[in-house]
């Protein structure tokens, strides 16, 4: 029986906004460094913007260029609520 490929998680709390960006940009890039599927844990975010939605797009892209899984596990309200508004919330979002 093979098993499922090992999984990591990077969980964000706090603004994804703009004030942020830094930030959250080298966190999201450390953590795709790793060839392993990736689930981002967003249940904590307060606020997202444009800034955010921007880099959860970027990181996407740049996991689906690499052939690595990556997805948004959980999501807060707030960011839910972003995602649904540029109907995204069912292709970033698990299940």
């Amino acid at each position: 029986m093979q098993t499922a490929p090992a999984q990591a998680t990077l969980r964000i709390e706090g603004d994804m906004t703009i004030y942020r960006a830094a930030e959250l940009r080298e966190l999201l890039v450390e953590a795709l460094q790793d060839p392993q599927p990736l689930a981002l844990d967003l249940s904590g975010v307060t606020e997202c913007d444009s800034a955010g939605l921007q880099l959860l797009l970027a990181a996407h892209a740049t996991a689906a260029e690499r052939g690595q899984p990556l997805q948004v596990a959980h999501a807060s309200a707030a960011l839910h609520d972003m995602l649904a508004l540029f109907g995204l919330d069912h292709s970033l979002t698990a299940g």
